[in-house]
């Protein structure tokens, strides 16, 4: 799963980044059925095995499974185009599967010795959104 993003200027469409976690997969799946509230099974259990084998490897254990996954960014909720996405991924994917998931802006995530926390949990895995391409957030202010 690979996206590209472009940012049109005055000499045309330049890519400023490759993803390789494409947003989008959810409105694809809606295309198929529009009253869908979760991933069919197949893809479902392929992403959520992407996930556990991505965290089992980076533990260094094979059997280790995430409990805690956040997604962050300024202001959740607001001007994001993929909300509804990450909505479902948080409720009808990761929290069925029984790994806590959130969606929170980087004030409310503690730093401590151990890592990063949210309402008390470790956080095994965060997709940070906070992203400032032109380097202009003060990271003194809460830069993620």
């Amino acid at each position: 799963m690979m996206g590209y993003d472009f940012h049109l200027g005055s000499s045309g469409p330049k890519l400023i980044e490759v993803n390789t976690n494409a947003g989008g997969l959810w409105l694809a799946c809606l295309c198929e059925n529009i009253n869908a509230l979760t991933f069919p099974d197949r893809l479902g259990r392929i992403l959520l095995n992407s996930f556990i084998n991505e965290f089992a490897l980076f533990s260094k254990n094979a059997d280790a499974r995430p409990a805690c996954i956040v997604y962050s960014r300024r202001a959740p909720g607001k001007h994001s185009f993929f909300n509804p996405e990450m909505q479902v991924f948080r409720e009808n994917f990761f929290r069925q599967a029984g790994i806590d998931a959130f969606i929170a802006s980087p004030e409310m995530l503690t730093d401590k010795n151990s890592g990063l926390y949210i309402e008390g949990k470790r956080i095994d895995m965060i997709y940070n959104r906070h992203c400032d391409f032109y380097l202009q957030t003060d990271c003194d202010a809460g830069c993620a």
